[in-house]
Order: structure tokens, then C-alpha cells, then sequence
């Protein structure tokens, strides 16, 4: 973990999740902080490119996971200088990311957990719970 890294990307965390489909009405939906930290597990547990092609499909859950994805492509790329728009990010932006550059595991593992963090300074939104 570099410290560093996670506190350069918690801005653009914040502003990425902010405008991302996974806030709405300044309220967290659904189950992403349970998905975020699943995915630093499967990562663990197996490897960083097949962690990301799991969680680049939403698949049975009940949340849209590959944007959680598409977060870590967007803080990854916009702390490098990148232009791209988070709406103009294609699925699978990060699996391409990671399997033409493979040292890029810890930079992965400093996105997600600006995400973590960043998700903690939104309400969750219980619906009709």
C-alpha cells in the first residue's frame, strides 16, 4: 500500500464516484462497498487479471460491478494525465490495462481502496428497508 498513492487518488475517487452511476441523489446504491472489498479478497485469493475479469461482468449480483472497475481505470488513468471521460470508458478498459502492463497490481489494489474510503462519505441508500 502507498500511502502516498491512495492520497493523490482520493480526490479523483471522490469525484469519480460522485458522478458515477453508483450515486444517486448524493445517496450510495446497492452493495458496492461489500463489492469493493470482495474484490481485494478474489485478488488475494487468485490473481489481479482474474479478479478483474470476474468483477468486469455484473453476473448474479444484485449491483453493476464493472463500474466499480471502471472507477479504478478512471483514478489510475486521471492521476497519470489521462483525458478519457469516466462515461467514455469501455468495459473492459482496465482487464486491458492490466494484461498489456502487469506491474501495475499495486496501483489496482491503492484505487480500490481510495474507493473504500471514498464510499464511506456517502449514506447508503436502504430503499424500502
Amino acid at each position: 500500500m502507498a500511502k502516498s498513492r491512495i492520497n493523490r487518488y482520493l480526490p479523483i475517487a471522490y469525484e469519480a464516484v460522485k458522478n458515477s452511476k453508483i450515486i444517486k441523489d448524493d445517496k450510495l446504491q446497492g452493495n458496492y462497498k461489500a463489492q469493493i472489498t470482495s474484490f481485494g479478497a478474489a485478488i488475494s485469493m487468485g490473481s489481479l487479471l482474474s479478479a478483474i475479469a470476474f468483477f468486469s461482468n455484473k453476473g448474479s449480483s444484485d449491483v453493476e460491478r464493472q463500474e466499480l472497475m471502471k472507477l479504478i481505470y478512471y483514478i489510475i488513468r486521471k492521476d497519470k494525465g489521462g483525458k478519457e471521460k469516466y462515461n467514455d470508458i469501455k468495459k473492459y478498459a482496465l482487464f486491458e490495462y492490466v494484461k498489456d502492463d502487469g506491474n501495475v497490481k499495486q496501483e489496482v489494489l491503492d484505487a480500490a481502496i481510495a474507493i473504500k474510503l471514498t464510499l464511506n462519505l456517502f449514506i447508503e441508500d436502504k430503499g424500502d428497508a
